[in-house]
C-alpha cells in the first residue's frame, strides 16, 4: 500500500475509501455513528498511516491509508 504519501487528511493524496457503510447484527446497512465503532492497527507509523473520520457531505465517513513503504 505504499503510494508515497502518508494520510494527513488530504483525500487527494493518499488512497481512500469513502461513504462507508456496514451491515449491522440485524442485517441492515448503516452508516457509522462515530469513530468508536472501529478499531485501527498500523504496525509501523514510519512506513504506513491510517486516518479516518467524517469528512463532509460528499465523502461522508471515510478512511485514508498509505505511505512511502519500502524497507522501514
Amino acid at each position: 500500500m505504499g503510494n508515497g504519501f502518508l494520510p494527513h487528511g488530504d483525500i487527494s493524496k493518499a488512497s481512500a475509501h469513502w461513504n462507508l457503510h456496514y451491515v449491522n447484527n440485524d442485517n441492515v446497512l448503516v452508516e457509522p455513528r462515530d469513530y468508536t465503532e472501529f478499531v485501527t492497527y498500523v504496525d509501523n507509523y514510519h512506513c504506513y498511516g491510517f486516518d479516518y473520520g467524517y469528512r463532509d457531505e460528499h465523502y461522508r465517513f471515510s478512511f485514508l491509508f498509505g505511505g512511502p513503504g519500502g524497507q522501514c
